[in-house]
């Protein structure tokens, strides 16, 4: 079985994302964080909506790499500087790793199998009709959802700072 999770941002520089199921069985994700010149903080704060009630999931903080996600901290580890590749210890203590990709990523288990519990695919589109970016979680990932979901945060916003980053680099050598 497989939930396929939509990406929804009322504002293509806002900084409020609704991550919402095709599944009712599952709630509803929220990320928020603070944007514009003059934010404090690094820190996105998300917040998990079932049956009519919010709770607190976690944090997700880029410059440090840290990801918490009910009370317990992950550290996101880069593989090398070569790949933009991140590991992760999870909950249950197994390694996983986030694949990157320049429009997605893979989230596989780190043993024998290399199986593949979730792909995110970014946003595409830049002018008219966008689409929205997605996550699909499988099987062994949906017993681990809320870790899944507070990761795939932390590598989406990643991928838009490398992005960003590369778009920048671009502009400035025309």
């Amino acid at each position: 079985m497989s939930v396929l999770f939509t990406w929804v941002s009322p504002s293509r520089k806002g900084g409020h994302i609704e991550i919402t199921p095709n599944d009712n069985r599952y709630g509803v994700y929220i990320a928020d964080r603070e944007t514009g010149i003059l934010h404090t903080r690094s820190d996105i704060m998300i917040e998990k909506q079932v049956d009519g009630t919010t709770y607190q999931l976690g944090t997700v903080d880029i410059k440090s790499g840290l990801v918490t996600c009910n009370g317990r901290t992950a550290t996101m580890n880069r593989v090398s500087k070569l790949r933009a590749h991140e590991t992760f210890v999870a909950y249950n203590g197994m390694n996983y790793e986030w694949e990157v990709e320049p429009r997605g990523a893979h989230l596989k288990v780190e043993d024998e199998s290399k199986r593949t519990i979730a792909s995110f695919t970014a946003e595409r589109g830049y002018f008219g009709a966008r689409e929205p970016a997605q996550l699909i979680v499988h099987g062994d990932g949906l017993m681990m959802l809320d870790e899944v979901i507070a990761t795939a945060v932390y590598i989406a916003r990643k991928m838009v700072i490398r992005r960003n980053a590369q778009i920048a680099a671009g502009s400035a050598t025309t």
